[in-house]
């Protein structure tokens, strides 16, 4: 194997034999930085400039709402989202609009739904109960979001469609009166299964937040199920195999998560035995132990997952 010297010499030699400079090699190296630093900026102006759209197109609605017909706020609200819509549609097949079509397609998003919604309460009769309107607006939205990610592979779509699909079907569950405990459950679990599901693809960097959401869902609506029961201390095991689990997945988030969630039920725990309780003082030490090790355990965890 080569030594430092060795290497030195060897570059010192090529160097020489193809004419290259110090400044060549200096420039060079120098390009990745560049492209990279320009590519951030250009996201920073991109959303930055979506956020200042937003914020004078909202402005203007609220100014002048109360004096707007009908079909004015349909056309402000509705109009808007699919103008943006359309915008961003058309940008996908330039390259030169890559970095500014997400914020593009969040604001058409967004103006669309609260234009289906506009257009509902002002044309269509709803009655007290908001739930078919909703399952309306998010689900042709889902469809919308479905068909367009299909067509264009971008991770800000894949992001829409699972926002729609969850609030979609948190409306569903809602309408059928089924036990809330049991739709945080079953949204959760999906939400992180389909993020297990995504974790190898190119999208991956959307996984972090619907881990976080689908994770805190599945542990709060369990708890809430065995919370007081003799079969409560599953949510320990559940809690345990989130962390396990996270390793698979290598998702931090899950590793995040899971510790929260362990951590809670032994707090909860120790206080609801122990608090008055001779052994109180002692129980603080075991738990305070017991949280040093968990630390422990999940920073090597993490590591391993990095």
């Amino acid at each position: 194997m080569e030594t430092r010297k060795e290497a030195l010499e060897q570059i010192r030699y090529l160097m020489k034999k193809y004419s290259i400079s110090l400044n060549e090699i200096r420039t060079t190296e120098k390009f990745p930085a560049t492209e990279e630093k320009g590519s951030t900026i250009k996201r920073f102006f991109a959303f930055l400039g979506g956020l200042f759209v937003l914020s004078g197109i909202s402005i203007y609605i609220g100014q002048h709402w109360v004096a707007m017909n009908s079909l004015s706020r349909v056309v402000i609200t509705l109009g808007t989202g699919i103008a943006f819509f359309i915008f961003a549609v058309t940008a996908s097949y330039d390259k030169r609009y890559e970095k500014i079509l997400a914020p593009f397609f969040l604001l058409a998003a967004l103006f669309e739904t609260i234009g289906m919604f506009v257009t509902i309460h002002e044309y269509f009769a709803y009655g007290k109960d908001w739930h078919l309107a909703a399952l309306l607006v998010f689900g042709t939205l889902l469809i919308q979001q479905v068909i367009t990610f299909v067509k264009y592979n971008r991770s800000s779509l894949l992001f829409l469609s699972i926002a729609f699909g969850a609030l979609f079907f948190a409306n569903l569950f809602d309408y059928m009166h089924a036990s809330e405990n049991y739709s945080q459950i079953t949204i959760g679990l999906s939400l992180v299964l389909i993020c297990y599901g995504i974790n190898e693809t190119h999208h991956r960097s959307i996984t972090p937040f619907w881990y976080l959401l689908g994770s805190a869902l599945f542990y709060f609506g369990f708890f809430s199920i065995v919370q007081g029961k003799i079969y409560e201390p599953l949510f320990l095991a559940a809690a345990i195999f989130g962390i396990y689990l996270s390793t698979f997945a290598r998702s931090r988030m899950l590793l995040f998560t899971g510790a929260i969630a362990l951590i809670s039920y032994i707090g909860y725990f120790t206080n609801k035995y122990f608090t008055v309780s001779i052994g109180w003082p002692l129980s603080l030490i075991i738990f305070g132990i017991l949280l040093l090790g968990i630390s422990v355990i999940t920073l090597r965890i993490g590591r391993k997952i990095k």
